[in-house]
């Protein structure tokens, strides 16, 4: 799986989120990641994830997160952003705007701090 360009994954549960973090650091020639959990209630843990593929062009992340993941600055290749049902409590604005290349954008209910 290590040679993997392009991976979704569906139902998410948090039992697995551990074992699926270390198999996407593994995958270092990743481009487009996928991650969706069985509902809207569920947390992404992906802060547990020490960096993804530093070729990593699409992220499409659809759950709770609890924070901004501490790897989002070096998404520099990144060109298609996709985060839905995040309900972040911090700022994601700043983060976005220290992407250089990317080019679309897709929010949904992603921000419930003041």
């Amino acid at each position: 799986m290590t040679q993997l360009t392009t991976i979704g994954l569906t139902n998410v549960k948090a039992a697995d989120e551990m074992d699926l973090c270390d198999s996407i650091h593994n995958m270092k020639l990743m481009r487009y990641l996928r991650s969706m959990v069985t509902n809207a209630e569920e947390t992404l843990r992906m802060d547990a994830l020490p960096s993804p593929s530093t070729n990593l062009q699409k992220l499409a992340l659809a759950g709770k997160l609890e924070k901004v993941p501490q790897w989002f600055h070096s998404l520099q290749s990144l060109t298609s952003l996709s985060l839905h049902w995040s309900r972040l409590e911090e700022d994601l604005l700043p983060h976005i705007a220290a992407l250089p290349h990317l080019g679309r954008l897709a929010l949904t209910n992603v921000y419930i701090g003041k």
